[in-house]
């Protein structure tokens, strides 16, 4: 009997260690202000508990086979009221234990819970991040595509009207010399008309030709200063030159077509120039409307981003108020159950003390559950 009341003595002793323990967690615990010693505490509350388990269970089994020994060891001495008593104080016992030890799954349960909220608001904390930065990259990409877009229009816009500033004045310079080619075309024809209708050999007709080839060597001249004048500056207000100018420098009429097929060439290339330009302008309005479609679709993905973040902040705050209140809960739990872990160790050691003393009847019969009531 001595023995087995040593050993419920020291299992009582263990009990007492454990709730210290888990007391010194929970102070912790409270006064942890950082999530990684609260998550520290946390665990080492959780251990604690799930350890102190098993003790109850020990201490719970103990109790029964001393109460099985005392019920034998009084059997003959104990009166029908003792006994009478003694179930009760079994019964209510029994009850303590089991609400004890249900208080204690509970408590077990609602940790679980917590962490498991936690967990899920780690990783929706995570995903917001994600979705943060991946918001602040499009945004980037949707401003280089505007910018590079509108570098593209400008660059079209620069040359397109270079290039219709050279076709306008292309044009007035193949419309200048298509009038003086066909002035000298006309003239041409004229003077070699008038030349096959002269007779050969008429009086006067060497006299004639010296003149003329003298009147031809000084316009020659003069011709030559008036046809470099046209070419240059290419002014429809010359007047055109003589006939015997002409004749006698009749190879500036081809120098003249062939500028005027060279202005020709030189305005289907512009021409051809002009088409690529507007085919790139298609191409650059094209993917600017691309680009302002990509943009929308961005700004979109933003808003419901932000609607998204909006959301899981609300959510997070939920989720946070919750987890305070099921740490208040948790820790006045804990606490609850310290205190009537307290008070059954005080009852067993009162109850010990009177069955190892033994003074008197009274003290033997009295109810150790008088001071829980």
């Amino acid at each position: 009997m001595a023995g087995s009341l040593k050993s419920l003595k020291n299992q009582l002793d263990v009990i007492a260690s454990r709730s210290q323990a888990i007391e010194n967690d929970i102070k912790k615990l409270d006064s942890a202000k950082k999530d990684k010693d609260k998550k520290t505490a946390t665990d080492s509350l959780l251990k604690q508990v799930s350890q102190s388990i098993p003790v109850v269970q020990k201490l719970e089994d103990r109790l029964k086979k001393c109460k099985k020994e005392l019920e034998n060891n009084q059997n003959d001495e104990e009166t029908t009221k003792d006994k009478t008593r003694k179930n009760e104080k079994s019964a209510e016992e029994s009850e303590l234990e089991s609400e004890l030890k249900a208080q204690l799954m509970r408590n077990v349960e609602v940790h679980n819970e917590k962490l498991k909220v936690e967990l899920a608001l780690q990783e929706k904390i995570r995903e917001l991040k994600y979705i943060k930065q991946e918001n602040e990259r499009l945004q980037d990409d949707c401003k280089h595509s505007q910018s590079q877009a509108v570098k593209f229009v400008q660059n079209f816009e620069k040359k397109a009207k270079e290039a219709s500033a050279k076709l306008i004045s292309m044009q007035e310079e193949l419309k200048k010399s298509q009038e003086l080619t066909n002035r000298y075309r006309d003239l041409y024809d004229t003077e070699r008309q008038k030349y096959r209708t002269q007779p050969y050999g008429k009086p006067g007709g060497a006299s004639g030709s010296k003149e003329n080839v003298k009147s031809a060597n000084s316009g020659k001249e003069s011709f030559r200063h008036k046809d470099d004048r046209s070419v240059e500056s290419r002014s429809s207000s010359e007047d055109p030159p003589n006939s015997q100018s002409m004749l006698a420098h009749g190879v500036s009429v081809n120098d003249i077509i062939r500028k005027n097929q060279s202005l020709s060439r030189e305005k289907k290339s512009l021409e051809q120039e002009i088409k690529d330009l507007r085919k790139e302008n298609q191409d650059l309005m094209k993917r600017a409307k691309e680009t302002f479609s990509d943009r929308d679709s961005l700004l979109h993905q933003l808003n419901s981003s932000e609607k998204a973040k909006q959301e899981i902040s609300k959510q997070l705050q939920k989720e946070k108020a919750q987890k305070q209140q099921l740490e208040k809960s948790l820790t006045k739990q804990a606490s609850d159950w310290i205190q009537r872990r307290k008070q059954v160790q005080q009852y067993e050691d009162e109850y010990r003390w009177s069955l190892v003393n033994q003074d008197s009847k009274d003290q033997k019969s009295e109810s150790p559950y008088k001071s829980l009531q």
